[in-house]
This record gives structure tokens, C-alpha cells and sequence, in this order.
């Protein structure tokens, strides 16, 4: 596995099972998971269409919603 889908991947659990977005953000969670904040949001772009606070921005609304 290449660094970038390492760095996707756990970017995937801080959203998902740990809910980092809830106290930091994308830079903050690049941070605490090891991730190099620009080669994961061009990853993320690519893939999904949104950069890595957008995402963050995402989660933390819904998560009012709920």
C-alpha cells in the first residue's frame, strides 16, 4: 500500500470511528494521523470531488442534523 491510500485510509477512520472533525480540522487531523496534508487532499479531490476541509466542513454538518 502507497503512502496516499495509507493516508486515505486512516484518514477515513479519524472521520468515521473516531470523529476527529468534531475537534480539529483537516490540517489538525493530518496531524494527529501522520498524513501529508496536500498529497491526501489531491487524493481526495480526485477521488471524491472535495478537498479535505470540505469534508470536515461535511461531517460537521450533519453531525448537526442529527
Amino acid at each position: 500500500m502507497e503512502k496516499t491510500e495509507k493516508y486515505y485510509a486512516a484518514f477515513e477512520r479519524a472521520m468515521n470511528e473516531e470523529k476527529l472533525y468534531r475537534d480539529y480540522d483537516f490540517l489538525g487531523i493530518c496531524l494527529r494521523i501522520g498524513a501529508d496534508p496536500v498529497a491526501l487532499d489531491e487524493s481526495l479531490v480526485e477521488e471524491l470531488g472535495y478537498s479535505g476541509q470540505d469534508l470536515v466542513d461535511l461531517y460537521l454538518e450533519q453531525d448537526e442534523v442529527v
